[in-house]
């Protein structure tokens, strides 16, 4: 969370910034909150200093031999991650003095992608801030991106984000999509039919490599 901007709710700094900052992140990073272990789970509150009023309460518990991280901004969203801690440690039978690490860079992906930056861009998002993230481009630069993708790629992407959703629906995009998959070009049709044009268009393209007969 430290990484990502937050600092603890009861820091005293003056931070100028949410950004990644090196120095910050070491001296935060030498000890935890007063309280930090409740019975059976644990728990630390966090802040990103330019919206001190939302706090991200990071709680971890324990749930069989997995961990169970919960992040509730109040009034804002919640994010949830379900990890195995014996996947980070070299052998499953752990002894205190003995422990070796392994796959970290994995567990800290995992936490940035399904916690922290999650967490960073609602709480921005909510005072009405802008992120640096995928979301926050503009609409014209999404689509434009998304021109370049595979349609497999597309309708993933549009799964994501409303904002990519949205961009998935232009017919701009599916005009793009068909004249470089199936050379269709000058088509001027609505969104839903365009897309029903591709999926005929795909259909068929599979139908041919299936039959391995040469295309029309």
């Amino acid at each position: 969370m430290v990484e990502s901007g937050f600092v603890h709710k009861a820091c005293t700094d003056l931070v100028q910034d949410c950004d990644f900052n090196y120095k910050r992140l070491l001296r935060h990073s030498q000890s935890l909150p007063a309280n930090w272990k409740l019975h059976n789970s644990y728990r630390t509150d966090f802040v990103l200093k330019s919206a001190p009023h939302l706090v991200s309460n990071l709680i971890c518990t324990p749930v069989a031999d997995d961990l169970l991280v919960n992040c509730v901004i109040k009034d804002v969203d919640t994010f949830s991650v379900l990890l195995d801690p014996l996947t980070y440690f070299t052998s499953s039978t752990v002894q205190l003095g003995s422990v070796a690490f392994q796959s970290l860079d994995h567990l800290a992906r995992t936490f940035k992608n399904r916690i922290a930056f999650p967490a960073k861009i609602a709480v921005v998002a909510a005072t009405g801030g802008i992120c640096g993230c995928f979301q926050d481009l503009p609409h014209d630069l999404l689509v434009r991106i998304m021109r370049y993708l595979r349609i497999q790629d597309v309708m993933s992407l549009a799964r994501t984000c409303r904002a990519a959703c949205q961009s998935a629906q232009e017919p701009i995009l599916w005009v793009k999509l068909l004249d470089a998959d199936f050379r269709k070009k000058n088509i001027c049709k609505t969104y839903e039919e365009l897309k029903f044009l591709y999926e005929i268009k795909y259909a068929r393209e599979l139908n041919r490599i299936l039959l391995n007969r040469p295309p029309n």
